[in-house]
């Protein structure tokens, strides 16, 4: 796919040059190139305001996540469905899916595009395809968590350390740890093994096993 640069950059008759020009080439698509990804993720819930973005950067300029997600910026990903680069959207996926839905981009865009909306209509482009963001460190620590909670009534610290450091990949940095382990243990700050559940633990099974009926099964 060629793209042909301009030096100037006028849109609905205004002029985007200058400094604008830092962070909004202009493009001009010169080879066909498939806009099947952009119909698509138009049909889809929110992202029927799509095509109205003029790629300015106010959204990605005030994002709520562009500080604390690298790579997060919603104009690109724009951008990209438009460009119908699907490899890119697919390497890009982590980042997308970590939208807070805050609304402040919807807001602040100056053309009325319902941006939040727009990035959630992508993310439901990848689940339709299958492609989901990998857990990051807090959400596999809350699953660990809440797993030994609801079948344990109690956290067992040493399989719960020895669970989260496996299941991030940093075996490694478990063996590093495993001396100051043995250290608590020693001294009574922490349990090989979890112990005795909690007292009159069916009951609270009964209560939680009703909980996840409430919510649909969800655990």
């Amino acid at each position: 796919m060629a793209v042909a640069q301009s030096p100037t950059v006028v849109v609905d008759g205004v002029e985007l040059t200058g400094e604008w020009m830092n962070f909004l080439p202009f493009r001009v698509e010169t080879d066909p190139f498939d806009d099947a990804l952009l119909k698509e993720t138009m049909t889809l819930p929110g992202g029927e305001s799509l095509a109205k973005c003029w790629q300015c950067g106010t959204c990605s300029a005030g994002c709520t996540m562009n500080p604390y997600v690298d790579g997060f910026n919603p104009r690109q990903f724009i951008d990209l469905v438009r460009l119908g680069d699907w490899e890119e959207i697919r390497a890009k996926s982590d980042q997308i899916w970590r939208c807070a839905s805050c609304q402040k981009c919807t807001h602040r865009c100056p053309k009325e595009v319902n941006t939040a909306d727009v990035v959630g209509a992508i993310t439901a482009l990848l689940e339709r395809r299958g492609v989901y963001a990998k857990p990051t460190n807090a959400e596999v620590f809350a699953e660990i968590f809440m797993d030994q909670v609801t079948n344990h009534g109690r956290i067992e610290e040493a399989k719960m350390g020895q669970e989260f450091y496996l299941k991030t990949g940093r075996a490694g940095e478990l063996a590093k740890r495993a001396g100051m382990g043995m250290q608590m243990m020693l001294k009574g700050q922490m349990k090989l093994f979890g112990g005795a559940k909690v007292k009159h633990w069916k009951g609270m099974q009964e209560v939680l096993k009703r909980r996840r009926a409430a919510a649909g099964g969800a655990h």
